[in-house]
């Protein structure tokens, strides 16, 4: 059997990411035990960190200082390691957790090549693919690198680093390729796709795949438009509830409230 990886890009000094990537790797060794975590990275990662990272046992480096191909892209180079069975694309200021592992069984365990994951009514509406919620069995001939290269070469952008670029490339460029054998998890089927699946498990607290934290692990605000999508279509006073929330939110429960876990 070969690897099977949850795939990041890491570049930078932003606590966010650093701190995220650390956290990431004790929660793919709770949630997802035979996978390993590979980081993409390059010499603007802090050395701290990358020592931390290099001990950890489910962890793997990969040094791409540089290399030219566009940093968010570096995560969909797994496509390309013959010693890879299959990988997850996943951004590092999000968290794997029971809905991404139960996602990730699914699809190993059914007869689909590649996964694609939308799961906000409000932040996944645009992208067809988002860059950190999507994965791949590796049992396609293609380059990755060569696809990526060929397509920038092409693109007349000033500066391919900023953000949407690598979801335009997937969109353009992969997407194409996946839609024949894709399992597609979106219970709000934000891009009226045939045969959308809805989440294999029961979601809590209006967490939602690819949810963003802070570097102490406390939630972002994504999760309150989540929150208000679901209860507003339940009648005024659901609306008024929403604001009441909100406002504890922010001077109460997410004080303290840490997600997962931390190193």
């Amino acid at each position: 059997m070969g690897k099977k990886l949850i795939s990041f890009s890491l570049y930078g000094n932003k606590l966010i990411y650093l701190e995220g990537a650390l956290a990431n790797v004790h929660c793919i060794q709770q949630y997802l035990p035979s996978f390993t975590a590979r980081f993409y990275y390059d010499n603007t990662v802090p050395e701290e960190y990358v020592h931390i990272l290099q001990k950890c046992s489910n962890a793997e480096l990969i040094n791409m200082t540089d290399r030219t191909l566009p940093k968010m892209i570096w995560r969909f180079l797994a496509a390309d390691d013959k010693e890879v069975d299959l990988f997850f694309s996943f951004d590092t200021d999000s968290r794997i957790g029971e809905m991404e592992a139960a996602i990730i069984e699914q699809w190993i365990q059914s007869d689909r090549q590649f996964l694609v994951v939308k799961d906000h009514p409000v932040y996944h509406v645009q992208p067809l693919m988002m860059g950190g919620m999507w994965g791949m069995k590796n049992k396609f001939s293609f380059s990755m690198e060569a696809l990526a290269e060929q397509w920038f070469k092409e693109r007349s952008v000033a500066n391919l680093e900023k953000y949407n670029e690598d979801q335009i490339f997937l969109r353009e460029v992969l997407f194409p390729i996946v839609k024949e054998s894709l399992l597609y998890i979106d219970e709000f089927n934000t891009n009226a796709l045939p045969d959308a699946q809805p989440l294999p498990v029961k979601r809590h607290h209006y967490h939602f795949v690819g949810e963003a934290f802070n570097e102490d692990g406390t939630r972002r605000n994504e999760y309150k438009a989540l929150r208000s999508y679901y209860l507003s279509r339940k009648g005024l006073l659901w609306k008024l509830w929403i604001r009441l929330y909100d406002f504890l939110d922010i001077k109460v429960f997410n004080r303290s409230k840490h997600q997962y876990i931390e190193r």
